[in-house]
């Protein structure tokens, strides 16, 4: 996938006021807070468990 594809790609996401946007820029935000965020939180504030 070309650089200029990903360019257009995320100008469509978050500056387009289209339905379909918004959907799939709450998608996006969704699976970066659940897979990236919060386990990254959760990292930092409990550690990793010492067996």
């Amino acid at each position: 996938m070309s650089f200029t594809k990903i360019k257009k790609a995320w100008k469509w996401i978050w500056q387009s006021d289209s339905i379909l946007s918004w959907v799939v820029a709450l998608a996006v935000i969704y699976i970066i807070v659940k897979f990236i965020f919060f386990p990254g939180l959760s990292l930092i504030v409990y550690g990793t468990p010492n067996c």
